[in-house]
């Protein structure tokens, strides 16, 4: 059902296809086969599983535990720490800090900002007009992070000023969208997902 992005930016995934029919009607047989492999699941209302995940790892690493997400999705690694692994289990690849700064050339904290600027089809969210890959990441290197360019957008000229002028009002909520929330209540406790022998 609709999360809390949907309340706060009501064209989300707006033009994203829906799910197949088929993986629909099924999604309790797999919950069934994988709680047959004692491997557990959670659903979190109004919360994305993104949001879930980012929960689980935040609460994981304040009990000085360890989390491995296996995910192709980037925006993911911004949950990157010492105690939080993304791995690409297609490419059987790490996403860290290095793969992100090869991949971006800036740091994963950074990934929230990088998409607040150039956006992302595939959720609706357009960042800003005229800014791309190349030039959100020039941006970063000079300013860091979407607030200090937002407070000194008189240094850009041109264009670049103009539509990150007019895009001022959006450009923190895009961030707060691009955000994952990590203080969901969960209602479970940490032996939840302990796997068993």
């Amino acid at each position: 059902g609709p999360t809390w992005r949907h309340a706060l930016y009501p064209d989300y995934k707006a033009e994203r296809k829906p799910q197949p029919a088929s993986l629909l009607a099924n999604l309790d047989n797999i919950k069934h086969a994988f709680g047959l492999l004692n491997v557990n699941h959670i659903e979190v209302e109004h919360a994305e599983a993104d949001d879930t995940i980012a929960s689980i790892a935040v609460k994981m690493q304040s009990q000085a535990g360890q989390t491995l997400i296996l995910s192709t999705d980037h925006l993911l690694a911004q949950l990157c720490s010492p105690q939080t692994k993304l791995h690409d289990h297609f490419t059987d690849t790490p996403i860290d800090a290095a793969f992100i700064f090869n991949r971006y050339g800036i740091a994963p904290h950074q990934l929230i900002d990088y998409f607040a600027l150039c956006g992302s089809s595939s959720l609706n969210i357009t960042g800003v007009k005229g800014i791309g890959g190349k030039t959100a990441i020039k941006l970063l290197k000079e300013f860091n992070d979407v607030e200090t360019l937002l407070n000194n957008s008189e240094q850009l000229t041109g264009k670049l000023r103009n539509h990150v002028e007019q895009t001022a009002e959006a450009l923190p909520l895009y961030k707060q969208l691009f955000t994952l929330k990590s203080t969901l209540e969960l209602h479970a406790n940490l032996k939840h997902w302990r796997l068993s022998k």
